[in-house]
């Protein structure tokens, strides 16, 4: 008999006796290929890595846990309308998932529903759900005795009215009882509702030593007819209230030894208990989601006295999800010499205050990192340095500007080292070089006191930028005429209007650079102007030819204007020339030749024997004119007047035998003296003068004669 009942007993307890671990995917290939083949007892011992695929329990009491925690071992929805981790199938008290990072689920990261499962040390994150009360992070439903405990639940969401974004507890149709919620950081989730919201049946439900940075409306709220008890929480940023009891519903809420600040209020229909505080909880540093309590925090040693809540290494209570360590720890976390949120310098030194009360300072360890989830420290590791100092400076691989980095400092003081304490850090980023745009380079300005438009610079940091103006007059670029400091980014484009009067028709350079209050960027490219405030004409000049000055009739009939140049002093301007040309020295009547570019010009078809007066005029590109200081006149040629006298007479014929047979000078013009039109000028011109002047002959012609050598060797053969 004592035999038979041995036996029995013996195969009741046989898979509890023979447990064994299943590895994957070195046993088996995924985590639901584990959980398939396990049977009561066992252990589902899953390896670092990425692994996609909800999975389901199948109401075994078995262990799904990672080797090295949630960091490294993350748990991918495969059908994103399904929860990731599913116990629904009657699982016990023993089942147990931790250990993971639990992500991508559409109903829930965790969905507990008829079971008991123990849920610890996951990250719970990036999980949503849309149907009536459910949570975003885990849903209860009709659960007895489940444990939630040692979980971060964070960005996750619930997009119906009034559920729980982070936990959600019962429903309509179903009753839970003795369930735990305890020593969970909750933060970042979204809804409309609370971070845990408990509803309808459910009673003897523990929620302590939570901390729950409320990113919506409510950080938790009961709306049930049970009783659960609400003790050494931390509740704060709420919009509405930190702890709501819904009138409508009968419960009790049990609220004691929480710490509440900065909701819209922070209890609502409910009656405070003993132990509550209502200041700054004084966490590390919330950027970076440490909620580990500084060593001034007011939650220290103020939770519930009772032993059953006592610290594990048996303090009392400290309120919140993370007990606070007598260890040594770095506190106040620091930089030098720059503020952590613009570091300048590529060789920062962290700095820190240290805190114990057992002992002195004797070393440190430092680590710097990309990211904050320290899976791995990829920047610098210090290593264990033994010293006294309270300061290390870094010695990694090279910051880049614009970049958030993260470090841990964890202290030695001769016996024991302490927990890490995070801090964060800002390489500055310098600002983009700004870009001169007004006036262009080349460009002309046309105020004595120009405005210098520039188009602002880019700061990664998004500072309030102000800029350094530079003006220059010499061409060596040294010495700046101009140089200002501090004007203001304005929006798009920044200007400033040059403090003095800069001389006209000289040419400027200027350039730019930005200061975010940290540090300068390079000098912008130089960008070049000339400065023309005043219009002004071409300068004087003369008309030099023809102009006879007395009564010489010298001029051929198409004979070539000449003047001196003129020039326009404003910079980039041109000149151009008009010639007026008259018979009456009021030039009542005239004939006008516009844009001449060269200082001469032909006209052609004058009268023989006239007298002309003439000038000309220099215009610039703006319209504006000067004219010629003077007014030449100039007499055309007579047909016979070799020597030009402006008569036609014996003295005529006398000037060409002197040229022709004795060297004498030429007739002024060639043409003049071939009377005869023979294109010959030799004795034949002279017998036809002489046939004109006595004997009544035809009036002398206008010859063809061109070429004085020619027509010199042609008379003498004649």
């Amino acid at each position: 008999m004592r035999f038979s009942a041995l036996l029995a007993a013996l195969l009741l307890t046989a898979p509890v006796l023979f447990a064994t671990t299943i590895h994957v995917p070195a046993d088996q290939p995924t985590i639901q290929a584990g959980i398939n083949a396990a049977v009561n007892g066992d252990t589902v011992l899953v390896a670092s890595g990425h692994y996609i695929g909800n999975i389901r329990f199948l109401g075994k009491n078995i262990v799904v846990r990672s080797e090295n925690g949630p960091a490294a071992t993350t748990i991918y929805a495969l059908n994103p309308d399904s929860a990731v981790v599913r116990f629904v199938d009657a699982e016990p008290h023993g089942a147990e998932i931790s250990g993971f990072t639990i992500t991508g689920g559409g109903y829930s990261g965790i969905f507990c529903k008829n079971s008991s499962p123990i849920i610890k040390n996951n990250y719970i994150t990036g999980n949503s759900c849309a149907t009536d009360n459910d949570g975003g992070g885990i849903s209860l439903k009709n659960t007895h005795g489940c444990l939630i405990k040692g979980n971060r639940i964070y960005d996750n969401s619930a997009t119906r009215y009034g559920y729980g974004c982070a936990i959600h507890v019962g429903d309509d149709t179903s009753f839970s009882r003795n369930d735990t919620v305890c020593y969970n950081l909750i933060y970042d989730n979204s809804c409309h509702g609370a971070d845990i919201r408990i509803l309808r049946d459910v009673d003897s439900l523990e929620i302590f030593n939570n901390t729950i940075y409320v990113a919506g409306w409510n950080g938790i709220l009961y709306q049930a007819n049970g009783r659960v008890n609400i003790q050494n929480n931390i509740v704060f940023n709420a919009v509405t209230d930190g702890i709501e009891k819904d009138w409508k519903f009968s419960g009790t809420v049990v609220c004691e030894y929480n710490c509440l600040y900065e909701n819209g209020q922070n209890l609502d229909n409910i009656v405070a208990g003993p132990g509550m505080i209502y200041t700054n909880a004084q966490f590390s540093d919330i950027a970076v989601h440490d909620y580990s309590l500084r060593y001034t925090s007011p939650c220290i040693n103020a939770g519930n006295p009772d032993p059953k809540y006592n610290n594990p290494d048996g303090t009392r209570n400290d309120i919140g999800a993370i007990p606070y360590t007598d260890y040594p720890r770095a506190i106040d976390l620091n930089m030098f010499p720059d503020s952590s949120s613009h570091v300048i310098s590529q060789i920062p030194i962290f700095r820190w205050t240290f805190y114990d009360t057992t002992g002195f300072e004797a070393g440190y360890h430092v680590d710097v990192a990309t990211t904050g989830d320290w899976i791995r420290p990829d920047m610098w590791v210090s290593g264990d340095i033994v010293t006294g100092n309270n300061f290390a400076p870094y010695g990694g691989l090279p910051l880049m500007g614009g970049t958030t980095y993260y470090y841990r400092v964890k202290i030695y003081n001769g016996h024991n080292w302490g927990g890490w304490s995070l801090g964060s850090f800002h390489i500055n980023g310098i600002p983009t070089v700004p870009s001169p745009i007004h006036p262009e380079n080349g460009a002309i300005a046309l105020t004595p006191t120009p405005t210098l438009y520039l188009r602002n610079s880019l700061d990664a940091e998004s500072d309030s930028l102000s800029y350094d103006y530079e003006v220059y007059s010499d061409s060596s670029l040294i010495t700046p005429i101009i140089s200002v400091n501090g004007v203001a980014q304005q929006p798009d484009s920044t200007k400033y209007i040059t403090s003095f009067i800069l001389s006209d028709n000289a040419h400027y350079n200027w350039r730019a650079r930005a200061y975010d209050g940290y540090e300068f960027s390079a000098w912008s490219e130089f960008s070049g102007f000339w400065m023309n405030s005043v219009e002004q004409p071409p300068s004087l000049f003369i008309a030099i030819s023809p102009n006879a000055g007395d009564t010489t009739h010298s001029y051929d009939i198409s004979p070539l204007f000449t003047w001196s140049a003129a020039t326009d002093p404003d910079p980039l301007d041109w000149v151009y020339y008009s010639l007026r040309l008259t018979t009456d020295s009021l030039f009542l009547n005239y004939i006008t030749v516009d844009s001449i570019f060269q200082v001469q010009h032909v006209i052609n078809g004058l009268q023989y024997g006239a007298e002309y007066w003439w000038n000309a005029a220099a215009h610039d590109s703006k319209g504006n004119t000067s004219w010629s200081s003077n007014v030449a006149h100039f007499w055309t040629v007579i047909p016979g007047d070799a020597n030009a006298d402006g008569l036609t007479n014996v003295g005529d014929a006398v000037f060409l035998i002197n040229y022709i047979f004795k060297g004498g000078r030429e007739p002024v013009s060639l043409k003049i003296g071939d009377t005869n039109a023979d294109c010959k000028l030799n004795v034949g011109d002279v017998v036809y003068m002489i046939n004109y002047i006595f004997k009544g002959g035809p009036p002398p012609k206008v010859g063809c004669a061109t070429m004085r050598q020619q027509m010199r060797s042609n008379t003498t053969e004649n």
